[in-house]
């Protein structure tokens, strides 16, 4: 069995089923209680979550009805405000409740993350921290994943256990790396993110915004957001040579055909997503012509 602390609860890991046990308070240790769910669900931005079963060690995604009207690569359907997740078995429930009833448990993606872990060898995880680019890295408290969405996605679109997920990132990390996007070892991002072109009048050609998110380090993971901002200073430099390098590499820019000293960055912003939010955009001079 293995179990996963974090904050006041301890999550034990059972064969069919997660018990989560609730450590009393000093004043109040009748308060000690404890609960077995044999599914988690955790989410990881407004759009979507994921339910992890235990029974079947399998992981399924479920769209967030109140953001998103599309499904997102699996069997989820939305209606009456209420979520629909099925395969093979139904579930229920309101997105937003704390506890979804006596059968699935709403946990911070971080205890997922623990649990993958603890399924990893000690001797990967040490091998791991130590490459430029590892799936694992070290923090203030042990260690955490750079890349745990690869993982989930590898698992839900393959239909595999998360045990033979782990297994096989364990023995392909480096297919769960990004490191072609980045030329440095960046403490904070977790993703090459995306980028977004925009013209102001819609009818006019070209560009006259470039937007770029990249996805920095969850709160689960580094809850003070003054920490972020701290690491960005320090790898502002290597940072904006890779966003600049994206922009220039991506297809929407070299079908432009111009060079990217037109722009400026006007902006950067640490969005409440946990994204480093770059913006570009068009020299004064050159917007009237």
């Amino acid at each position: 069995m293995i179990k996963v602390e974090h904050n006041d609860n301890i999550y034990n890991f059972r064969e069919n089923d997660i018990l989560i046990q609730s450590r009393p308070y000093k004043r109040e240790p009748e308060r000690a209680q404890s609960q077995a769910y044999p599914y988690l669900f955790f989410t990881y931005n407004e759009l979507y979550g994921i339910v992890y079963h235990k029974g079947t060690d399998k992981l399924y995604r479920v769209t967030n009805p109140m953001a998103s009207k599309k499904p997102i690569k699996e069997v989820t359907h939305v209606f009456d405000h209420m979520l629909a997740f099925t395969d093979s078995y139904e579930i229920y429930r309101c997105w937003s409740a704390r506890v979804y009833g006596e059968d699935i448990a709403k946990v911070k993606p971080i205890i997922m993350e623990q649990y993958i872990l603890n399924l990893l060898e000690d001797k990967f995880i040490k091998e791991e921290i130590k490459k430029k680019y590892g799936i694992i890295k070290e923090i203030q408290n042990g260690y955490a994943l750079r890349y745990p969405i690869k993982i989930y996605d590898y698992c839900i679109d393959n239909k595999c256990s998360l045990s033979d997920a782990v297994r096989y990132a364990s023995e392909n990390p480096e297919k769960f790396r990004d490191n072609e996007k980045f030329s440095f070892r960046s403490e904070i991002i977790v993703a090459p993110g995306k980028i977004k072109s925009e013209k102001s009048n819609k009818n006019g050609k070209g560009v006259d915004f470039i937007k770029v998110y990249i996805p920095v380090l969850s709160k689960y993971t580094e809850p003070d957001n003054k920490k972020i901002i701290e690491i960005y200073k320090k790898e502002r430099e290597d940072i904006l040579k890779d966003v600049i390098k994206k922009i220039k590499e991506s297809k929407r820019f070299v079908k432009l055909g111009v060079p990217m000293n037109i722009f400026r960055l006007t902006n950067v912003t640490l969005t409440s997503q946990r994204e480093l939010y770059f913006l570009f955009e068009l020299k004064e001079e050159l917007l009237n012509q």
